[in-house]
């Protein structure tokens, strides 16, 4: 009740003009119009990218309940545990971020940081020898990955007009969620034929590697 009373004392407008881009296109045109428009506009591309190619990586969380059972031998108390740190890192990453870094050009610039950080805590995982250790990982690595889901997240609502702005989000969750499914299903194939370790490491370096690759190609709207 008290949300309704407040919004309805406002006056202003709540969304822009609609100009160029139409307000109800055929679906194929629609997403022809929504690629079209995140090619011209880089920030908007680079942001959409962020959390498809985190996806890619991001399969190895399935990774998570394997090394509680059967690498750390911690049974549902070391599953629990570590999936307690996966939610920390991911719920204090965000803040962390905000504190250490105040202007939107330094929190693109973060993203490339962020997601080096999620693979390199998923790579520690892999040489982790005790659950303390694993816990540690996955906290590092969830501040990162929490992130850089935040700034892109954030990003995107700042960089795009309300006439699009529900497409762009469809297509940017619909990329992380083809991602991480075929990440997902990689990683315990690989697991299944080389170790949860061997596939650990793997699926990191898949992260690491757009976390590169990322940084190279947008290094330009760092500034």
């Amino acid at each position: 009740t008290s949300s309704a009373l407040l919004l309805a004392r406002m006056r202003v407008q709540f969304s822009e003009e609609r100009d160029s881009i139409r307000r109800h296109p055929p679906f194929l045109e629609s997403i022809r119009e929504t690629f079209r428009f995140a090619r011209a506009q880089p920030r908007v591309l680079g942001l959409l990218t962020v959390k498809g190619g985190y996806g890619l990586g991001a399969g190895v969380v399935a990774m998570v309940s394997v090394f509680g059972r059967e690498v750390f031998r911690a049974g549902a108390w070391g599953i629990g545990l570590l999936f307690a740190a996966r939610g920390l890192g991911a719920l204090l990453g965000p803040f962390l971020l905000r504190g250490a870094i105040r202007s939107d050009d330094a929190r693109y610039r973060a993203i490339a940081f962020c997601v080096f950080a999620f693979g390199a805590g998923y790579a520690a995982l892999a040489f982790s020898t005790s659950l303390p250790l694993g816990f540690l990982a996955l906290l590092f690595a969830h501040l990162g990955g929490g992130a850089a889901w935040q700034i892109s997240t954030y990003g995107l609502q700042r960089e795009t007009p309300d006439a699009i702005r529900g497409r762009i989000f469809s297509a940017d969750y619909g990329l992380v969620t083809l991602t991480m499914a075929v990440s997902g299903l990689a990683s315990g194939l690989a697991s299944d034929r080389f170790g949860p370790t061997a596939a650990t490491i793997g699926t990191a370096s898949v992260c690491l590697l757009f976390g590169v690759v990322w940084a190279a190609a947008t290094w330009k709207l760092w500034r």
